[in-house]
């Protein structure tokens, strides 16, 4: 009995003492992105002990850089004399002694790209773009915009994003604008400029911290006024602060099935000289995934709520298809809370194609079912959240295509049962080229 413990003992003590050792770990395939880069992605390194885990976790580290079409790693034991490929869900940080090389498969997409935007509310605007998203060839993005129709702008913005082996992140932008506000042919124009900076202790939390300025003025066909009483000088001009905390815990970046994603920020518009302007704005974000059944429970609460003097020029648009089944002009509003839940099922067919120029993407098709609602008001202190006959809602279906390199792209129909008409066809909203919320 005691010899079969003292055996048990040393087998329980072998397992503890030499787990799988990496010697290597290498990049297979040459990239634009530096090796470094890349190779710094991964969360292990030469002479480190590797699980399972650790492979998945390095994965999703390359796949949230936004390079990458293709990521794949190979484990590969080498120490009996003939590489023995391993399957990764077997690897373990406590089994016999092996070591083991560690292959990174990864296949770029093309990173400069066009950009486009637009708005369904007025004020009505598209905006054409472009940006190239790794500068130096370590994930810098350079993004330049022009804007039309009631918007006029250009603007450019730089930014560092966060990725696990930086972690610091960083944006500048710089934009000048006009914008038609349709009153007795009056225009406003902006002159604004920001820079932000942060820095992260875990990679899957991302705070970032931004000043700013702007310069406001309104022009009619000849004279420039300002709209707090400062006509001597003809404009407005105010400093903001704003503080923004991402977190990110979805299984991928791309398709999540699963994890939570969140968006929360707090910006502060204060006097600048003469300027007696005093403003507070608060959004958040929230989205949860989930498998259900065969497919994807996306849930998602978005709130914005103002406080302070609200000049008008800082009136609080709705997202691009905030609400899929309800006007835009229903839901423009200083404070405002949506919520949105989709049902997601993935067609049975998918395509992996490889370009000299697009590099590597896939092209996946999913159908969707949804219920999106909407409550607004002037003041935030009138919103009563359990106020349900308040609510604006509907419900809709669609299909969409969707890949690393766009947003969700297809069709979707919704209905409004409460749109103030009886007239079905009144009551249903189209939307095409339809840029989503959930991916």
């Amino acid at each position: 009995m005691r010899k079969g413990m003292i055996f048990l003992l040393l087998i329980l003590t072998a397992a503890a003492i030499f787990p799988e050792v990496v010697r290597t770990v290498e990049k297979v395939i040459p990239t634009f992105t530096k090796d470094d880069f890349v190779i710094a992605q991964v969360s292990f390194k030469a002479g480190d002990a590797i699980g399972a885990e650790d492979v998945k976790e390095s994965i999703l580290n390359l796949k949230k850089t936004d390079l990458f079409g293709l990521v794949e790693i190979e484990t590969v034991k080498v120490d009996s004399g003939a590489d023995i490929r391993l399957n990764n869900d077997s690897l373990s940080r406590s089994c016999d002694y092996d070591t083991v090389e560690v292959r990174l498969i990864t296949k770029e997409m093309l990173a400069l790209l066009p950009s486009f935007g637009y708005s369904t509310s007025s004020p009505y605007y598209i905006t054409l773009g472009a940006y190239f998203g790794n500068l130096w060839r370590i994930r810098h993005k350079i993004e330049f915009f022009f804007t039309f129709l009631q918007v006029q702008e250009f603007a450019m913005e730089y930014t560092i994003p966060s990725v696990y082996s930086r972690k610091y992140n960083g944006i500048f932008r710089g934009a000048i604008n006009q914008k038609a506000r349709g009153l007795l042919d009056i225009f406003e124009y902006h002159k604004t400029a920001n820079l932000g900076v942060g820095y992260s202790f875990n990679p899957k939390f991302i705070p970032l911290f931004t000043i700013g300025y702007d310069r406001v003025n309104f022009k009619d066909d000849s004279v420039s006024f300002s709209y707090l009483d400062n006509d001597s000088i003809g404009y407005d001009e105010f400093a903001f602060f704003v503080v923004k905390l991402t977190t990110d815990h979805r299984d991928d970046p791309y398709f999540p099935t699963k994890g939570f994603y969140s968006e929360t920020s707090f910006r502060k518009n204060i006097n600048w000289w003469s300027t007696p302007i005093n403003h507070s704005r608060f959004i958040g974000e929230y989205r949860l995934f989930m498998p259900f059944i065969t497919g994807t429970f996306a849930f998602r609460n978005r709130f914005t709520l103002s406080s302070g003097k609200l000049a008008y020029y800082n009136n609080s648009e709705p997202e691009n298809l905030e609400n899929r089944a309800i006007p835009e002009k229903d839901i423009v509003a200083f404070n405002r809370y949506s919520g949105n839940l989709e049902l997601r099922y993935p067609l049975p067919f998918k395509y992996t194609l490889e370009y000299p120029i697009l590099g590597t993407i896939s092209i996946n098709f999913i159908t969707t079912l949804f219920a999106d609602w909407t409550l607004t008001d002037s003041l935030m202190s009138d919103m009563s959240l359990f106020d349900f006959e308040s609510y604006k809602w509907g419900f809709g279906a669609g299909f969409l295509v969707y890949s690393e390199l766009f947003n969700a792209v297809g069709i979707e129909v919704g209905y409004a049962p409460k749109n103030g008409t009886t007239d079905i066809l009144e009551n249903l909203k189209y939307n095409l080229l339809l840029l989503s919320w959930n991916f």
